[in-house]
């Protein structure tokens, strides 16, 4: 066993090297910063010199402060991630924790006006609760030529669009059930109950093996329906709310993902016109196109009518309108004109 003592003392370092098993002699070496020292050399045989050169930084024990730095950037190459950043390192890349919450907020805004915030906040926490694994964090980094800690975990592109849809769901069956639909289909659209593969069922997916997920659990529930529920039109009620949902859940991670990815793009949606100079931007041209049409065609005149009915609906109360409307009759900007005028 070789022992090794670093002391300091007077601006020196003495090194003594120590070596039992094999019976060496003892050799003393101490070593000055500012030049060259001849050390005797304890041997059997007439004492001889070493010269030891000279160090320009002598050799320190780790700092805390090193030693901190040191286990702050081990812990950073663990980070569980949910966007990278082509050719840049991972610490420019957007943590899964900032990711969720983030979506989280935001679906909840949008959900907000029929009473579906703490469902579609729900929804947001756990949508990509798949990508906390060490099997997906392996595939980011490989795509991104990158090897760490996770290097050993690859095996491929793992699905995690089902883990957090599991989870919920056995942590709360109805409820769950309902959320569920919204974060296995977050990417791929609203699944079926059931499929004639029988493999691609969210009853299928749910009834998958649920891999190891590394996010903090939540535990928050979501609260009761925010609806009083109609017994004639309970099952219109629960799909058009699950559709709401999944509306705002993939919105809100669309643009959060935009946002990190290419921050330039997300600028685009800000500032807005209203919708009165929306509107005058609309007359402008669509009162050009109608001046250019030869009215004496027949679908010219139709597409005339189909625009003035439109025009008269908008007077309406609000509510649900249809419009039912022959290919080629101007549906688009007649119901357009509608939208902007109601």
């Amino acid at each position: 066993v070789a022992w090794l003592a670093i002391l300091m003392h007077s601006g020196e370092f003495l090194c003594t090297y120590l070596h039992q098993e094999l019976r060496c002699n003892l050799l003393a070496a101490s070593i000055c910063a500012r030049g060259h020292r001849e050390i005797p050399l304890a041997a059997s045989g007439p004492a001889s010199c070493v010269r030891m050169p000279r160090f320009a930084h002598p050799p320190r024990p780790p700092s805390c402060r090193r030693l901190r730095k040191r286990q702050e950037a081990k812990k950073k190459s663990m980070e569980y991630y949910a966007h990278s950043l082509e050719e840049r390192p991972t610490a420019e890349w957007q943590p899964l924790e900032v990711h969720l919450e983030n979506v989280a907020r935001m679906a909840g805004e949008f959900a907000k006006p029929f009473g579906g915030e703490a469902w579609a906040r729900l929804a947001g926490l756990w949508h990509d609760a798949g990508k906390g694994t060490k099997e997906w964090q392996a595939w980011l980094r490989h795509v991104n030529s990158i090897v760490d800690e996770f290097a050993s975990n690859y095996d491929g592109h793992p699905t995690h669009a089902n883990s957090g849809a599991q989870l919920l769901f056995r942590r709360t069956e109805d409820a769950g059930k309902l959320l569920a639909y919204c974060i296995a289909g977050h990417h791929g659209g609203l699944p079926n109950w059931e499929e004639a593969s029988g493999q691609n069922g969210l009853r299928a997916r749910l009834s998958q093996s649920i891999p190891n997920v590394k996010v903090p659990a939540r535990t928050d529930d979501p609260p009761a329906l925010p609806f009083v529920p109609d017994s004639e039109r309970f099952g219109y009620q629960l799909q058009c709310f699950t559709r709401m949902l999944f509306s705002c859940l993939v919105d809100a991670d669309y643009l959060d993902t935009e946002a990190f990815i290419d921050g330039e793009k997300a600028g685009w949606r800000t500032n807005y016109p209203d919708l009165a100079e929306l509107a005058e931007r609309f007359w402008a041209q669509l009162d050009a196109l109608r001046k250019e049409a030869d009215k004496g065609l027949s679908v010219n005149r139709q597409r005339e009518i189909v625009l003035r009915s439109c025009i008269e609906a908008a007077e309406r109360a609000p509510g649900l309108f249809s419009l039912t409307v022959p290919t080629g009759g101007g549906k688009t900007l007649a119901s357009l004109a509608f939208a902007l005028t109601h």
